[in-house]
């Protein structure tokens, strides 16, 4: 599900869930899983988003939480409490820190980019330590020189909101809607992000989640997302555009990750 969770939420042009890749019959600290598993992200110097003052966050609450009961909606998680709102590094935003050795060689000739370039990156989905970080099921370090690239470089992440843990959904029994109640206690969703990228058709989908998802939950998902267009029509007809819909961007990097 943090693959599904990961990809859909890129769809939607949010990007606050951590990179996760699926790998198949795999090598793990020692131990084979013939089965393979999900590979994700560790976001480092996590904690609970709760202990985090709002003006922190780099995102507005409303958009965060309409955000996040959309994806709920859709994947129908039904398992989203405040322990699940995370804090923590982006993997794509920030920026590039140097050591003071990198400095020098730099400085002695060597070829290298300004400090405190952007850049980032990482593949991956998080799941919340017992000390409030996000750890991860495979590999996925935070050191550029982890990636392979120059020794010197250590990648640091904006601060900001993460959402982690969806293996809660595409369960059978579960029912998420708009109207019920959220972790924060603020009530029914009523507004939505100007940059939710709603209208996702059958094979982007389709495209996205085969993998991973069969036929049957994928047009399920689809009828979600027709009912939550139709939730928020129904919305601005009632109550005008300009009190539904958020102009406020969710991620500074929504814009790359739309599809």
């Amino acid at each position: 599900m943090e693959v599904v969770a990961y990809r859909l939420n890129l769809l939607l042009g949010m990007d606050l869930v951590p990179p996760a890749a699926f790998r198949s019959t795999c090598d793990v600290d020692w131990k084979h899983f013939e089965q393979g598993g999900a590979f994700m992200y560790w976001c480092k110097n996590g904690a609970e988003l709760s202990s985090v003052p709002r003006r922190e966050w780099n995102i507005g609450f409303d958009v965060l939480l309409s955000d996040t009961r959309i994806l709920d909606v859709l994947i129908q998680n039904s398992d989203r409490n405040l322990g699940n709102f995370m804090y923590a590094e982006h993997w794509a935003q920030g920026r590039i820190q140097y050591s003071d050795s990198h400095r020098h060689h730099h400085r002695t000739g060597s070829s290298g980019g300004g400090e405190g370039s952007e850049g980032g990156g990482g593949s991956g989905s998080g799941r919340r330590e017992s000390g409030g970080g996000i750890a991860a099921a495979g590999s996925g370090g935070s050191s550029v020189e982890a990636r392979g690239a120059s020794p010197g470089f250590t990648w640091e992440g904006r601060k900001q909101p993460v959402l982690i843990d969806h293996a809660a959904g595409f369960r059978e029994d579960a029912f998420v809607d708009l109207t019920h109640e959220n972790a924060f206690g603020t009530g029914a969703t009523v507004q939505i992000s100007a940059t939710t990228y709603m209208f996702l058709d059958r094979k982007t989908v389709t495209n996205a989640l085969q993998e991973f998802a069969t036929p049957e939950e994928i047009d399920a998902l689809l009828d979600r997302k027709d009912a939550i267009l139709s939730y928020f029509d129904d919305l601005v007809h009632s109550r005008g555009f300009e009190n539904v819909v958020l102009e406020d961007a969710p991620t500074a990097s929504a814009s790359m990750t739309r599809q």
